[in-house]
């Protein structure tokens, strides 16, 4: 039954392949807002922003420089073989280091993209 379900993906930045990571998620693209009229409520379009995070997994060799990605290009590949591509993504926030002391230490690392599989801003 999970044969029917997306349940991993593949994460490059620049060509490289990210492999440290235990979670990934899209963000949510916001492509309009509503806006109170006189008599009624309209909406306005927005600037659409494309990202992702990843639960970065450090690795005991010590963690990938995140602070150099800069107009980058990064590409997930579900199992499902879906392909989304970013492109002019840039690290927005290295978050903090932690661990429950049982598992790996994990940090969010949030990107910001300019396209998302050809779309622009």
């Amino acid at each position: 039954m999970a044969s029917r379900y997306v349940v991993r993906c593949e994460v490059e930045v620049n060509g490289s392949q990210v492999t440290d990571f235990k979670g990934f998620t899209e963000s949510a693209v916001t492509t309009a807002k509503p806006v109170n009229l006189m008599h009624s409520t309209g909406v306005a379009k927005v600037t659409k922003r494309f990202g992702f995070s990843l639960q970065y997994v450090i690795p005991m060799t010590g963690p990938v420089d995140w602070y150099d990605v800069s107009d980058s290009t990064a590409s997930v590949v579900y199992d499902n073989g879906e392909r989304v591509d970013f492109g002019g993504v840039e690290v927005t926030e290295v978050g903090e280091a932690s661990t429950d002391g049982e598992n790996e230490m994990v940090q969010t690392i949030t990107f910001m993209a300019a396209t998302r599989n050809g779309d622009a801003e």
